[in-house]
């Protein structure tokens, strides 16, 4: 299984796959609260309380505040204009949405509830839309 990465504060961190319920109980609330995160800022605090209660078994030293003050924002250089730094934002949400396919947690392609006769009650562990965890804006 080859496990996603999420670049912060320049460093490609290996996401460990949640393989158990204490894990998966601990990052729920966060998971959760993606649906209702009403803007990117808060769909970036929110997606990064999750890894902070993934990783922290395996790493301790990237608590939420340490994730916040090490994520890197797109930054321009007043003088050009010119971006100086990589924008990380993108890719802590989309790397919420790349560990939950990877540790079996949600589909890859979950089917829509309109499609096959299928409802939201008949896959309760599909998580948060695939919408609220790859919006980027």
């Amino acid at each position: 299984m080859d496990l996603p990465k999420v670049r912060i504060g320049g460093e490609d961190i290996v996401l460990p796959a949640i393989m158990n319920f204490t894990t998966l109980e601990r990052a729920w609330p966060a998971l959760q609260a993606l649906d209702d995160a009403p803007d990117h800022v808060a769909r970036v605090a929110r997606s990064l309380a999750f890894l902070a209660q993934v990783l922290l078994e395996t790493r301790p030293d990237l608590s939420l505040p340490e994730l916040k003050k090490r994520v890197r924002v797109q930054r321009f250089d007043p003088d050009s204009g010119e971006p100086v730094e990589v924008d990380e934002r993108p890719g802590v949400i989309a790397a919420v949405r790349q560990l939950c396919i990877a540790s079996g947690l949600i589909s890859k392609n979950p089917p829509r509830p309109e499609e096959e006769g299928s409802t939201p009650a008949d896959h309760p562990m599909t998580g948060p839309s695939p919408e609220a965890i790859s919006a980027t804006s």
